[in-house]
């Protein structure tokens, strides 16, 4: 099998500390977010032994907000970054490539983001906070069933829902990650889009995929595989993907992925 090239290996690395600087305080927030979240429902069935409504809809309303904080983040940097990667292969024909890249460091390019920003923001960030407050809820849920059936009180029950706290680390760190990612491959790839649809230039796309033990062999595998065209799907597992991270493959393909993309001039 081939090995990825040191040009592939420090775009992957350049990647993981882009995506690291906004993963962070993102797994902070949603952590904060869903201990928040537990710390009220606690209090409050302690005193009434039921839970508000109230509470899990301010949770996903904070989990939005701090979704299109970092999304938007992630967005703007690998948009950019798309265009620091494949100036430099413009051949000297490809003269209105060239200007339009300099036009969207100018003007366009804020708009064009702005757009991007939007398609993003209303689609997989809306959903995936309406999901993340969802799993709390069913956590805090499922303490108290637990704790109800063993005929515990108000106060116990209310211990058995503090617990849950247990759990936010770990899926605040699988959310932030996997949502930084998505949004990062979709920014470069509809970046790629842009510039072949409105210059001379026709792109390809490969998969990069990150090579240590935590490698799942479906990604590892893509490294055999031939650049395609920007329409065209990458085969991953059983899936057919458009980009690494892409929402429409399978879960075990898109959750915690680390692979990237890779752009050539054809």
């Amino acid at each position: 099998m081939p090995k990825p090239s040191k040009d592939d290996i420090a775009m992957l690395k350049r990647h993981e500390l882009l995506m690291r600087a906004i993963e962070r305080p993102y797994t902070a927030a949603i952590k904060l977010s869903k201990n928040q979240y537990i710390k009220a429902a606690a209090d409050y069935y302690k005193i009434h032994g039921e839970l508000p409504h109230n509470l899990y809809t301010v949770h996903a309303l904070q989990l939005k907000y701090y979704g299109k904080l970092y999304n938007s983040k992630a967005i703007k940097v690998f948009a950019k970054d798309f265009l620091k990667t494949i100036e430099p292969q413009l051949r000297s024909d490809h003269k209105a490539a060239k200007l339009q890249i300099i036009e969207y460091k100018q003007t366009e390019f804020d708009r064009f983001i702005e757009r991007m920003l939007y398609i993003w923001l209303t689609t997989e960030t809306a959903n995936a906070a309406i999901e993340t407050a969802a799993t709390t809820r069913a956590d805090i849920r499922d303490a108290i069933a637990i704790s109800v059936a063993d005929n515990h009180s108000n106060a116990q029950t209310a211990k058995a829902i503090l617990r849950t706290r247990g759990f936010s680390k770990w899926r605040a760190d699988t959310i932030a990650r996997t949502e930084t990612h998505n949004a990062a491959m979709y920014a470069g790839k509809e970046s790629a889009n842009k510039l072949e649809l409105e210059t001379d230039v026709l792109l390809e796309k490969g998969w990069l995929s990150a090579e240590d033990k935590r490698t799942r062999n479906s990604h590892r595998f893509m490294v055999a595989h031939a650049f395609i065209r920007l329409s065209e799907k990458f085969k991953v597992g059983a899936s057919l993907m458009d980009r690494p991270g892409d929402p429409k493959g399978e879960a075990k393909e898109v959750i915690r992925c680390r692979c990237g993309l890779k752009y050539k001039v054809v």
